[in-house]
């Protein structure tokens, strides 16, 4: 299954239902939707960054936590990629693809950061028990018995979840 790292506040707020992940590239080759994958909290959290996402975040009436109350560098939830707002959609069409998802357009962030951000629209996000897990940028292999032991249903493997014969 794959995994995808994120620096906190990012990944408390995934976790606690922000609906869109702003990324500069697509999950997906092909274009194969739902997508999808593990949640691992990155351990880098440096305190400007940390200050400027958590400013961010309040503006859409989002508390992040404490940078002391977070879990680093370990598995942490699991979410699924249902759609795209590509960079470079009109406002207007972005709010359409948002309010068929039902979420808040104002989480897509197309010039966040380093710009040219495209917005994944995140569904069916679930927290689970922290578990120490090594993390990597982009998206990650997570062995199918770890990661379904993370999810803790062993039945998980008949759907289509990512793996290293799905990549």
């Amino acid at each position: 299954m794959r995994a995808l790292s994120f620096r906190e506040p990012w990944c408390s707020a995934v976790l606690r239902g922000k609906p869109i992940e702003n990324r500069g590239w697509l999950p997906t080759r092909g274009g194969r939707l739902p997508f999808r994958f593990l949640v691992h909290a990155a351990r880098p959290m440096s305190g400007p960054d940390y200050d400027e996402a958590a400013e961010l975040m309040r503006a859409r009436g989002f508390e992040p936590p404490p940078r002391s109350e977070v879990q680093l560098g370990g598995l942490v939830g699991v979410t699924t990629v249902v759609d795209w707002i590509l960079y470079g959609t009109p406002l207007a069409a972005a709010e359409e693809i948002a309010q068929r998802h039902n979420v808040d357009v104002r989480w897509w962030m197309p010039d966040f950061g380093r710009g040219r951000q495209h917005g994944w629209i995140l569904t069916a996000t679930e927290r689970r028990p922290f578990r120490p897990y090594p993390g990597r940028q982009l998206f990650f292999h997570v062995p199918d018995p770890i990661a379904l032991a993370f999810l803790g249903d062993p039945g998980l493997g008949a759907t289509p979840l990512f793996s290293s014969t799905t990549e």
